[in-house]
């Protein structure tokens, strides 16, 4: 069986800066992986190419077999990938629900009645799905950009930096989320700086330093690699 997603020699550039160099790698289905390195890695630029809001200098990247390199975001995610953007992208004036009905657009269409398994993850979101999203604390606006990307039916979903901003308590209620979300079979790369979310939801992980991949292997290894810490600890301080 093909991978879920296979990401061959990408390059990625913004501008003229050149800042994600030949990454390779491929997830099968149901697994999980994580991006993980400072800011400035390279690891949103990465993931944001996989997706098609960014240019790819060169590279490949198939999803099921299929060779998306050169398409639209917006084809990419009919085709089953979605991407929960770091700065979450939420229309402030539309509701919960309103917000969730947009991004049928984006995917594979689906009733009114198909939200409920997402309102069974976030309950929150079900008592306030009349709810302007602008009005949301910082949790539950994360979870309403899950649920919206959830909408789409993806069968590879990108997280971008999930558990930025959040307090302590919300990171532990989301980090339970995303397990109950790969528990149904979905393919996770989720990019992170917080390597204990890293930890408790992917099996495999990368760290990458400007742009390339320094290190992968086991995430249950990598805590205790004196390796990573060098490549991801040290490459935080220089920041």
């Amino acid at each position: 069986m093909p991978p879920a997603l296979e990401v061959e020699s990408l390059n990625v550039a913004r501008g003229r800066i050149r800042v994600v160099h030949g990454l390779s790698f491929s997830v099968q289905q149901g697994a999980s992986l994580a991006l993980l390195g400072a800011n400035g890695a390279g690891k949103t630029s990465a993931v944001e190419a996989i997706a098609g809001l960014l240019p790819k200098a060169s590279g490949r990247v198939r999803l099921h077999d299929s060779d998306i390199t050169r398409f639209s975001a917006s084809e990419i995610a009919r085709r089953g990938l979605s991407l929960v953007p770091q700065w979450r992208d939420l229309f402030a004036s539309f509701t919960v629900e309103e917000t969730l009905h947009a991004a049928l657009n984006a995917g594979a269409r689906r009733g009114r009645g198909a939200f409920e398994d997402i309102y069974a993850l976030f309950p929150k979101l079900a008592e306030r799905r009349a709810q302007p999203a602008g009005t949301l604390s910082g949790g539950e606006q994360q979870m309403l950009a899950i649920g919206r990307a959830l909408a789409t039916e993806p069968s590879v979903l990108l997280l971008d930096e999930p558990s930025g901003g959040l307090a302590a308590g919300v990171v532990s209620k989301l980090t339970q989320i995303l397990r109950a979300i790969r528990a149904r079979g979905m393919t996770l790369i989720v990019v992170e700086q917080n390597i204990s979310v890293a930890a408790a939801v992917a099996e495999e992980c990368i760290v990458l330093s400007t742009g390339r991949a320094v290190w992968r292997g086991a995430m249950a290894h990598a805590a205790q690699s004196e390796e990573v810490r060098h490549a991801y600890f040290d490459s935080q301080l220089a920041q």
